[in-house]
């Protein structure tokens, strides 16, 4: 299944748009010896989305809501009239 995901990102031509901030999206809501944290969620666009948008900024932001942390994208838009 993971293959297929991959393929099907691939073949939308879709990158990651990295973050800042936080390492991690996920916990497991353990404590001590239990404790996980992963990197699960993340922004992804295609190069027309990133040319639309380039100074777009994907934050982690290290506030736990529920098992999740928070992610915020800023987007800058210009307009030209």
């Amino acid at each position: 299944m993971l293959d297929s995901f991959q393929d099907a990102f691939a073949s939308c031509n879709l990158h990651n748009l990295g973050f800042q901030g936080y390492e991690f999206t996920w916990w497991n809501r353990c404590h001590m010896d239990q404790y996980v944290e992963e990197h699960l969620d993340r922004y992804n666009a295609n190069i027309e989305w990133s040319l639309l948008f380039p100074s777009s900024k994907v934050y982690h932001i290290n506030v736990k809501i529920s098992d999740i942390y928070l992610l915020n994208l800023n987007m800058k838009v210009w307009m030209m009239y």
